[in-house]
């Protein structure tokens, strides 16, 4: 890193108005083709370590529901059913709530997502 960039952060606004994490043209940087390369070729290689690991973790998965699969199963059926309650019970605060409320433009802003949380599951 050159002097003009000591004290930015990898991914932070950087001084000439790109991103340090950006392909080198688009942070203002050299245009050189090995550059382009060397950008590309570390493109790809974060690539094959993420889908390796999205690979690990669709085996894991697999043998996860396997071994405990009818009893998540079971949990988690109790579990929606506690979270919709306690969903329920929201619901009903803000409409007591936004019948006891002023008018202004923050109170419409809430009265949008309040109708929001209305037309959730139930």
């Amino acid at each position: 890193m050159d002097e003009q960039h000591q004290g930015h952060r990898r991914g932070e606004p950087c001084c000439e108005g790109g991103r340090e994490d950006q392909g080198p043209n688009q942070r203002g940087g050299p245009e050189g083709a090995e550059d382009h390369l060397d950008y590309t070729a570390g493109l790809w290689e974060k690539a094959f370590w993420q889908s390796l690991h999205e690979v690990r973790v669709e085996f894991l998965k697999e043998r996860i529901r396997d071994a405990w699969g009818k009893g998540m199963k079971e949990t988690s059926q109790a579990v929606l059913e506690a979270m919709l309650a306690e969903w329920k019970r929201f619901q009903e605060q803000e409409e007591q709530r936004s019948q006891t409320r002023e008018e202004g433009p923050r109170e419409r802003i809430k009265d949008y997502f309040r109708k929001a949380l209305r037309k959730a599951p139930q």
